[in-house]
Order: structure tokens, then C-alpha cells, then sequence
């Protein structure tokens, strides 16, 4: 008789039940940005005290502090469930889930078979970016040469093929909150540094927290672009080493210290004004006569200027410019840049 197809599991389920998540809810919410010289201390008396064997110097433990710091994690879970594995961050599927949650996405899973699954399929959904599916079977594992006797393919199937589709599904649809880190720990132990297996793309490390991450060309690198802050007037947010947006504000905070702006927690806020505050179109100039009118669109050149010129004309932030363009990715566009904006225009105004 053939297997009944089982409901989509909600987020709550994945959280108690596939993936046993020891995380609070404080984990939740984001913890107090630390100082460098606080991240240290801290690291450091976590590495002499024994408990967290993966980081093998103080500088590792160091590392995976600091990288927990730019996705918006405790220290503890970032000791916990980021690890350092090829000369690269990888992070424990609980943590994506985590911060896909933190950034208004929605999870739901579905298995061919829930008790002998053989392949699992994991449903993103974001209120503006729309539904996207991802799907990992054991035919594709097999294929990369993943599943070996007594490995945990054979012990915990259900397991790795739900990492392994949420993964995907992450740094495809939703790389900008990965941190360029997406990547599990049985990801990257089986990553082939010296051309793909079947299933598994192989990538320099540049590529995996630049390229691949940020969704755009090589031609196209992010770190020599900035995208406009819109809280702050005549801020630009700039990719730093670790994948994050930020930009420094004009603000102090207790300590005298330089608060910063951060690209994702903005983009957050914008979408829950958008679920509370009814569609408005962009404020026209006092003329009457809009600034997109004037613009001559064959002056747009590259994705920043895209980006920038959607931004001042339409009000839409990246994210909202590759809906109107009904991509996930800049590497989806074949048209160049002004026809891109042509085609926003004609919808927008």
C-alpha cells in the first residue's frame, strides 16, 4: 500500500523534536554586542575551562565568539554549535533555523516517508520574497558518495537529509543572513577542495563568504560595493570580512563607544512596518514630477547602482528589487541593469 504523505511539521516541531535544540529562548533574542576585548575574555575562560574541546587554542575559541557576535548569537551558543572545520565557520542546523526564524522566514518540512524516509523536501517562506523549496534525497547522497557502511547517513537519514535540504534552501533564498557561514559541520567535512562530486559544489573559501553568499557574479563582488542606510542619512552599509553589512552611526553608547547599524536588523524592522502599515507609494518632489523621470536609465551600470537608483526612486530595498524582477539572486538576470530598471519602472510608477 502506498505511504500516506505526511503534514508539513511547524517550526515548533523542528525545534523540540527533529533537531533536539538545547537553545533557550533567550537564544532567540539578540544578546549584548560585546567589545572585542569582552569577546576575548570571555573566550578565553571558556577554552581553559575545558568544555568545548572543538576550539583548540584560545584564538579558535576567540574566533568562534567573535563569528557568533556578527550573526547575533550568544557566546555559549556559538562555542556550542559554530564549528571550525577545513580552515572554515560552519554552524549546527539549530543556528540556521535560528536566525532564518529572527529575519521573518517560516519553515516547513515534508518526508517521502516520515519512518524510512528517503528523501526530505524543506519549504522557506518570506512575506516579501515569496515560497521557495529545497529538496535532498538519499539518491543525492549516494551520488556524492556520502553514504558509506556505518556512516550517519545509514544510522540517522532523517536527520542529515533535513540539514542538508534546509542548508541548501538557506543559502539560496535566504544567503543574507547566513553570514557567508551556512555550511553544517557534515557539509563541510565532505566539501571537495579539488573539483565537485556529483551533488556537492566545491568552492574556495572566498567564494563561499563573498560570492556564493551574497547571491552575486564574481564580477560583481560585494566588497567593493555599498548599499544606502535607510535610517541614517548619507550612511552606506559596506560588506565586512565576515559577510555583514554594517555601517558606524554618529551615536555612543554608554561606554563612549561607536554604535553600529546593522543591514539585516534594518531590513527586519522595514518588514514589520510593512506587515503593520498600509502600502504608500514613494513621496514625489514638490514639482510634481518624480526623479525617476529624469533618470536615464543606460547610466545604471552594475547591481549597486541598481540598487541605489530602485532605492531613491522607488523606495524598494535589494530584496524588494529582485522580487519586482522575480529572481532570488542577481545570478538569476540575464537583461542588463537598465533593463531591469526599466521593467520596475513600468510596474512602480
Amino acid at each position: 500500500m502506498a505511504q500516506t504523505k505526511k503534514p508539513a511539521k511547524k517550526i515548533t516541531e523542528i525545534a523540540k523534536s527533529e533537531q533536539e535544540v538545547t537553545t533557550n529562548e533567550a537564544d532567540m533574542t539578540e544578546p549584548q554586542i560585546l567589545t572585542f576585548g569582552e569577546a576575548k575574555e570571555f573566550a578565553v575562560a571558556a577554552y581553559k575551562s575545558g568544555l568545548f574541546p572543538d576550539a583548540k587554542s584560545e584564538a579558535q575559541a576567540i574566533i568562534k565568539v567573535w563569528a557568533g557576535r556578527e550573526l547575533g548569537i550568544s557566546p555559549l551558543t556559538a562555542l556550542n554549535k559554530l564549528y571550525l572545520v577545513q580552515d572554515k565557520i560552519g554552524m549546527a542546523a539549530e543556528v540556521v533555523v535560528i536566525l532564518l526564524c529572527r529575519n521573518g522566514y517560516q519553515i516547513s518540512i515534508n518526508y517521502d516517508n516520515y519512518d524510512s524516509p528517503t528523501a526530505c523536501e524543506v519549504i522557506l517562506s518570506h512575506t516579501l520574497k515569496g515560497n521557495f523549496t529545497s529538496r535532498f534525497s538519499l539518491t543525492d547522497a549516494q551520488r556524492a558518495g556520502l553514504i558509506k557502511p556505518g556512516s550517519a547517513w545509514q544510522k540517522y537519514p532523517r536527520d542529515l537529509l533535513y540539514a542538508r535540504a534546509l542548508t541548501s534552501g538557506a543559502r539560496k533564498f535566504a544567503p543574507e543572513v547566513l553570514g557567508g557561514m551556512g555550511y553544517t559541520q557534515e557539509e563541510l567535512v565532505n566539501i571537495t577542495p579539488l573539483g565537485d562530486k556529483p551533488g556537492i559544489k566545491s568552492v574556495a573559501p572566498s567564494s563561499v563568504l563573498n560570492v556564493e553568499t551574497m547571491g552575486l557574479p564574481a564580477s560583481e563582488s560585494p566588497v567593493s560595493e555599498s548599499i544606502e542606510c535607510s535610517r541614517h542619512s548619507g550612511k552606506f552599509f559596506k560588506q565586512n570580512k565576515w559577510g555583514t553589512w554594517t555601517h558606524p552611526t554618529d551615536e555612543k553608547n554608554e561606554k563612549g563607544k561607536t554604535v553600529w547599524c546593522y543591514k539585516d536588523r534594518v531590513d527586519r524592522e522595514l518588514v514589520e512596518e510593512k506587515a503593520t502599515t498600509p502600502a504608500s507609494k514613494p513621496t514625489e518632489p514638490k514639482t510634481g514630477i518624480s526623479v525617476a523621470s529624469h533618470r536615464d536609465p543606460s547610466t545604471i551600470k552594475n547591481f549597486s547602482e541598481l540598487y541605489k537608483a530602485c532605492f531613491n526612486d522607488f523606495g524598494l530595498q535589494p530584496k524588494e528589487v529582485l522580487a519586482e524582477l522575480n529572481v532570488t539572486t542577481s545570478n538569476e538576470i540575464v537583461e542588463t541593469m537598465a533593463e531591469c530598471y526599466i521593467r520596475i519602472k513600468a510596474v512602480r510608477q
